[in-house]
């Protein structure tokens, strides 16, 4: 099987390879440009993220009242909270899973969700 492989300064070659990797090669290409596909057309690549940072509008002081606000809610909040309750919640808050904080503690998956659950409740 031949393979057409093209160099980042655009020169073209053509490579003879064995039926099976030919076959894995032209997979992985196939799965690649789907994935490549579907984040551009679901997802904002981080390059105009950045880029949109130059457009962004910087803190005001609404903002920053209402986020100062917002900060003293959640320490007061924070108080009502077990001990086991705030630890599980800020994990969750930080962006660790359910599962992976139950792994960490050697728990039980619902008694972790339960307990997060009852924090926001609270």
């Amino acid at each position: 099987m031949k393979i057409n492989y093209e160099f980042i300064n655009g020169e073209k070659t053509e490579i003879a390879v064995e039926e099976n990797i030919g076959t894995w090669i032209l997979d992985s290409r196939r799965v690649e440009e789907n994935l490549a596909r579907k984040e551009r057309y679901h997802c904002y690549s981080s390059d105009a993220a950045r880029e949109g940072e130059a457009y962004a509008v910087p803190d005001t002081p609404e903002s920053l009242i209402l986020r100062k606000y917002e900060n003293k809610r959640l320490i007061s909040a924070l108080g009502e909270l077990t001990e086991v309750q705030k630890r599980r919640f800020i994990k969750f808050a930080e962006g660790i899973s359910i599962r992976e904080i139950a792994r960490q503690e050697g728990t039980n998956f619902k008694s972790v969700y339960d307990s997060i659950e009852q924090a926001r409740k609270k």
